[in-house]
């Protein structure tokens, strides 16, 4: 699973201000979107980990629509400010 993964692989980490949710279609905000796709050139159904800043954070795949982009959440869990806001994650 995404979750297993998160913990042993390098799966990118965007700070996203939404409800993240399980099951939930987040649309990534312009400033992820050029970071994914531009520096980390990342594609159609590639990990990706999204944090709110304040206490969650999620694990999706990346999904395309025209030139928008989603995060389609498949966990999502609670985690201290200082663990979703470092790289690993916690």
């Amino acid at each position: 699973s995404i979750a297993a993964m998160a913990h042993h692989a390098n799966i990118p980490r965007f700070y996203c201000p939404a409800a993240l949710a399980v099951g939930a279609r987040i649309e990534l905000p312009a400033s992820v979107v050029r970071h994914a796709t531009g520096a980390l050139r990342l594609r159609e159904g590639d990990p990706l980990i999204l944090f709110d800043g304040a206490g969650r954070e999620a694990t999706g795949l990346l999904q395309r629509d025209g030139k928008r982009l989603f995060a389609q959440l498949e966990t999502s869990r609670e985690c201290s400010r200082e663990s979703c806001d470092t790289e690993t994650g916690g």
